[in-house]
């Protein structure tokens, strides 16, 4: 058992005992309305109740066992949470060491990673420069089915607002009409979502035909997808070592 309040563990148990006793005046009460049964009446409400409780011998703090349990609870899933950040550290800590042995020092790896990000960053510019320039020139009814998806998506943005202020107001003047502009917005919104999914798809068709018709292409994807597998690899072992540095500067040697 703890103190909810400041932990400590130097805790004391009491009790408080309330009620009891026999009532005169219940008793002269009962007496004139019910003859001499009434002089039980100073019996009755006498049941004794026993309040337990807890009291901190550090910080005085009184609390029963229900506040106890929440403040333990909190404290072990704290506990809980501290435990899997240490062994989290542990195993980045570990992969820091093996990283720094077989490429010398955190400031190599920092400076590979930079230029893995720099190439990644040009491969990506080189495909997407190579993938507009073939769309632009090349497939006119594809880009109009996507401009017209995002010439429609604009005009429902724009109207949706209307029901959805209306549905706000009406909920406090009339609710049947609220609940029409309501189904209405919903409509609206799931229009847009579907919109929004036919232009991933007809993105996904020029991409597709840029990888089919373009001579380049494949090679820059190839490249590009080289290079990002590289960056990715150089990145997530910065975040892992950058979060080993964090964990030791929230929590230095004692």
């Amino acid at each position: 058992m703890k103190c909810p309040n400041c932990g400590s563990e130097r805790i004391q148990y009491s009790t408080h005992t309330k009620g009891g006793g026999f009532s005169f005046f219940d008793s002269c009460c009962g007496f004139l309305i019910f003859g001499p049964l009434g002089l039980l009446c100073g019996s009755c409400g006498s049941g004794v109740t026993t309040d337990e409780f807890w009291i901190c011998q550090d910080c005085g703090k009184k609390f029963d066992t229900k506040e106890a349990k929440k403040a333990q609870d909190a404290y072990n899933q704290l506990q809980t949470q501290k435990e899997n950040e240490r062994l989290q550290y542990l195993e980045n800590k570990k992969l820091e060491s093996e990283a720094i042995a077989q490429y010398g020092s955190i400031d190599e790896i920092d400076i590979r990673y930079r230029q893995e990000k720099r190439i990644f960053e040009e491969k990506k510019r080189c495909y997407d420069i190579a993938r507009e320039t073939y769309i632009e020139s090349c497939d006119e009814q594809s880009k109009k089915k996507i401009l017209t998806v995002d010439n429609v998506s604009d005009k429902i943005a724009n109207i949706i607002l209307i029901p959805a202020i209306a549905t706000i107001v009406l909920l406090f003047i009339f609710m049947p009409l609220a609940i029409v502009t309501g189904i209405a917005s919903i409509i609206l919104f799931i229009t847009m979502v579907i919109l929004s999914l036919k232009k991933d798809k007809y993105q996904l068709e020029l991409e597709e035909k840029f990888l089919q018709n373009d001579p380049e292409a494949k090679i820059l994807k190839s490249q590009m997808d080289a290079a990002e597998k590289s960056f990715s690899y150089w990145n997530e072992l910065k975040q892992k070592i950058d979060a080993c540095r964090r964990y030791e500067e929230q929590n230095p040697p004692t």
